[in-house]
């Protein structure tokens, strides 16, 4: 009843957003099935789906989502394993690790080395509904069954030690359900949130030697944005995203996770922070905001995920579909209050809970497929308000973007091609130009794995 009243009220208030919306030209989800942009990787244009429903039970009333009655360990784990070798393409799970780092520095340092111990690795969650005080909700998140799976590929096949691995959201906290799970597994790996307020969860600090900033002047504080310390000196990121709608941006993916990880000098939050210098990126709201700014506009997202520290340094992205939600804040319950998740109502969900990872190492490819997926989902409205997909196409053709800016975040040149872009053919068949054609396919291939199917 609670998931119904939710959609019912989002439902109503998106069709306010698209009276007063914006005419998106081409509309969103259009053209299907041609691609532009540059795709990369071991397997350029992949994207890999993996989908458990076994792995969910919560009743959607009772205790929360991520307790271990609710979101099966065991089930979650075997999700990864098997998303990471279909990545890869290769069985063993060791040697898709190395894979991954080998390719990963052949693309950004011109040679193929391996993971070195003592390299750093600082990993970006979402938890966008967690600010304010440390109390666990059921608001749709990243899980920390998905986070331990994560820390024992890279402790247990990748070689990494726990002490070189960071997990961070700068604007956000650190719930006590996750700071739990990380002592009793992982004691030594370091969290890092907004406030640094609880157990050994460590607080943000901007680095002044980094350098960020926006290719549109009317970005407040353009040439002032600094990264967290950590993040401007980590050897590698990994990009672990949530998979849920956003009542601004229509949709919160891997492009959007980065609004976590930005510190604002001299520019008012509107959102309780006055001061001047803090995590907060609500003044680039507008700058994202799908509603007013049309196909073919500038978008600061782009700057974010072609930063050579954010996107540009990530050895690859997951979307942790395992609840997802259909947007940031209940809007049924007051403002600030963490949305729970929905269940999936389109097939192969099947009025199910979305029980899915998706990963990729092309972010603009993951992220189209996880657009195709969120629109078509009716709990998700807010995926099918204004141009969504805009920022997918400023950054797969960011050389030469639609909008003619002159994207250039670290102040050393125009980006290129941020990856590869398309739409499926339709929310039945799900196919891309490499599922359609995979001699001669030039944009994304979905590799769906099924794993209890009914």
């Amino acid at each position: 009843m609670r998931a119904l009243l939710i959609s019912i009220f989002l439902i109503f208030c998106c069709l306010g957003f698209e009276v007063n919306s914006i005419v998106c030209d081409p509309p969103v989800g259009t053209p299907v099935n041609e691609p532009f942009g540059e795709s990369f990787g071991i397997n350029p244009g992949r994207v890999v789906w993996v989908l458990d429903r076994e792995a969910t039970k919560w009743d959607g009333i009772n205790g929360y989502w991520f307790d271990s009655d609710n979101l099966d360990q065991s089930r979650v784990d075997n999700m990864l394993d098997k998303a990471i070798r279909s990545l890869t393409g290769n069985d063993d799970i060791v040697e898709s690790w190395d894979m991954l780092f080998r390719d990963f520095n052949k693309r950004k340092h011109g040679k193929e080395n391996g993971y070195v111990p003592g390299q750093t690795i600082a990993m970006k969650i979402n938890l966008n509904g967690d600010f304010g005080y440390y109390e666990d909700n059921n608001g749709n998140e990243v899980s920390p069954q998905f986070l331990k799976s994560l820390m024992t590929h890279l402790t247990k096949y990748a070689g990494v030690a726990e002490k070189d691995l960071y997990v961070f959201d700068a604007s956000r906290l650190i719930m006590p359900h996750f700071q739990k799970m990380f002592e009793q597994y992982f004691p030594d790996i370091n969290l890092v949130d907004n406030k640094g307020g609880m157990g050994s969860v460590q607080r943000a600090q901007p680095d002044p030697t980094s350098y960020l900033q926006f290719s549109n002047t009317d970005v407040p504080a353009q040439k002032l944005t600094k990264l967290p310390t950590f993040v401007n000196q980590a050897d590698y990121m990994i990009e672990i995203d949530d998979f849920r709608g956003h009542d601004t941006a229509g949709i919160t993916l891997s492009g959007k996770n980065w609004f976590g990880s930005i510190y604002r000098p001299d520019v008012s939050c509107d959102f309780g922070t006055t001061s001047s210098g803090h995590w907060c990126p609500m003044s680039l709201h507008k700058f994202v905001n799908v509603t007013i700014r049309p196909m073919g506009s500038y978008n600061a997202l782009v700057d974010l995920m072609g930063h050579p520290k954010l996107t540009s340094n990530t050895l690859f992205i997951i979307s942790d579909a395992l609840y997802a939600g259909p947007t940031e804040f209940d809007h049924t319950s007051g403002y600030n209050v963490p949305s729970p998740p929905v269940t999936f109502e389109m097939e192969p969900f099947n009025n199910h809970w979305s029980s899915s990872i998706l990963i990729a190492q092309d972010p603009i490819a993951l992220d189209s497929v996880g657009l195709d997926i969120l629109r078509t989902e009716p709990h998700i409205p807010f995926a099918r308000i204004g141009c969504t997909d805009n920022y997918l196409h400023e950054g797969a053709l960011a050389n030469d973007p639609p909008s003619g800016t002159v994207y250039n975040p670290s102040g050393q040149g125009q980006l290129s091609s941020l990856g590869v872009h398309e739409h499926w053919n339709n929310a039945y068949e799900r196919k891309y130009t490499k599922n359609i054609d995979p001699v001669n396919g030039k944009g994304i291939e979905l590799v769906e794995i099924h794993l209890s199917d009914d």
